[in-house]
């Protein structure tokens, strides 16, 4: 590119874009959002997109901005400054307005979004008067404070854009939402950057050393290399060294035509969710995959779980249901009624197991699963199996995720802030992360129900069938029988 300033002559300015970033610098799309992986030149791709609009339109007004202050004073602004040094462009500061003057008079304002007060939660920003924003780490803006922001592109006259340079955040994120990656939606678009398409501007031993750090088969790799939306909680992973991808996952995964098919509902707030599993008489677990509501109440979600059913297992000869214990009671799910009578409204009764919320009975859930992961079935390979096949379902339509694979991989980790209880102090508990956790209760109270091997004491306050241990063999002669 060429520059000048008032004060020298052309400058050229040689910058080397590939790819998808050659792609993303000449974008004009109204809505665009880069996501990429770390060292993939998000950030300084969207900055140089906000210069090169103030070069060629004079007296365009841009907002530069990141979160937190102290976040946009230490990582955006410096980068900034250094874009506009090397294209020779001489600014004029103005600390009262909390901006920046370039020689064609236009304007590049600086401000971190979070207000330290929330009745004037929007402080930060209203009353400008923008054509284009760039928000650096857009994963961290709340949606209420992204949709005002939206809001501010009213400068007449000048072409307008936003763009938000984000790591790529987990499936039920709004950028999810508002960027799904279908491209599906008029006027947004996704781009996604890997550490690849940056691979020219790095060195070679540093793409090794996160090669080696995450490499094939790690949790986090897709998010840190690749890109990819997913995992983004941390912590240490419940199934840790029993979980193993390359072993568990079957990509065609089918229903056993004359075994039951056996689900388990989970009533978070918010996010309800089922999931199908089957106990084979081989000893193997099979679980079948899941769906789950993201913004949505059981009385619409559970019509739509109930097609997903019909439509991946037809022709079933048994089903079997369970259920978080809590939808017995009449609990803030929206609903007139509890979460189990709206269930056996659309002919769907669940099995109750009232201790299966119990800190120590989930632990024994946690423990049977577990057991299964370490198994093999002789000629069937590993006892435990689970097929990526699982939906997302919003008020906008639906989308694919493997959101069972991730949580039994790593992103169902174990709480390190609370203990478990006071009668079980020595029994960890799950943390409840809001997404993960949903998918992973509905199996813990699917093997709690119905699981072969997890013994049931028939009690007052749990008057359950009790269920004994069956040694595998004998299920396996007595099925071939």
């Amino acid at each position: 590119m060429s520059t000048t300033t008032p004060d020298a002559p052309v400058r050229e300015v040689r910058v080397v874009w590939r790819g998808k970033q050659s792609e993303a610098l000449r974008d004009d799309t109204l809505y665009l959002d880069l996501e990429g992986a770390i060292r993939s030149s998000k950030t300084t791709i969207g900055l140089w997109k906000v210069v090169n609009s103030c070069l060629a339109n004079p007296g365009i007004r841009w907002l530069v901005c990141r979160w937190t202050d102290d976040a946009l004073k230490a990582t955006v602004k410096p980068v900034l400054m250094l874009i506009l040094q090397q294209a020779g462009l001489q600014t004029v500061w103005h600390a009262d307005e909390q901006r920046l003057e370039l020689p064609n008079g236009a304007w590049i304002y600086l401000r971190g979004l979070r207000s330290s007060e929330d009745t004037n939660r929007f402080g930060r920003f209203r009353g400008l008067t923008l054509a284009g924003v760039f928000a650096d780490q857009a994963e961290e803006i709340p949606k209420d404070i992204y949709l005002e922001l939206k809001g501010r592109l009213s400068q007449v006259g000048q072409p307008k854009q936003m763009i938000l340079a984000a790591n790529p955040p987990s499936t039920d994120h709004w950028l999810a939402s508002e960027f799904p990656e279908d491209q599906s939606h008029a006027n947004h678009k996704l781009i996604r950057l890997t550490l690849y398409d940056n691979a020219h501007n790095l060195d070679p031993e540093y793409i090794s050393q996160l090669e080696a750090d995450y490499p094939l088969g790690h949790p986090l790799r897709r998010r840190l290399i690749d890109g990819q939306r997913g995992l983004s909680v941390v912590g240490e992973p419940v199934y840790a060294g029993y979980f193993q991808r390359p072993l568990h996952v079957v990509e065609d995964l089918a229903c056993h035509p004359e075994a039951a098919l056996y689900e388990g509902w989970d009533f978070g707030h918010g996010h309800p969710c089922v999931v199908w599993a089957q106990f084979l008489p081989i000893g193997a677990l099979h679980v079948l995959g899941g769906v789950m509501g993201a913004a949505m109440f059981i009385e619409d979600f559970c019509p739509i779980a109930l097609q997903y059913r019909a439509q991946w297992f037809p022709n079933l000869l048994e089903v079997r249901s369970t259920g978080d214990p809590a939808g017995e009671s009449f609990s803030p799910h929206g609903v007139a009624t509890s979460a189990f009578d709206v269930l056996a409204k659309r002919g769907v009764r669940l099995q109750s197991v009232p201790s299966a919320n119990r800190v120590e009975r989930r632990d024994v859930a946690i423990q049977s699963i577990a057991g299964y992961m370490r198994r093999l079935t002789g000629a069937e390979g590993a006892a435990f199996k689970v097929a990526p096949r699982f939906v997302v379902v919003t008020a906008r339509g639906s989308q694919s995720t493997p959101v069972l694979v991730d949580g039994f991989e790593a992103g169902y980790v174990w709480d390190s802030k609370s203990t478990a209880s006071t009668s079980h102090p020595n029994t960890r508990r799950p943390l409840k992360d809001g997404f993960y956790d949903h998918g992973q209760n509905g199996l813990e109270y699917v093997m709690l129900a119905f699981g072969p091997t997890v013994s049931q004491k028939k009690t007052a306050v749990d008057p359950v069938v009790e269920r004994r241990y069956v040694d595998p063999v004998s299920m396996r002669n007595a099925w071939m029988a």
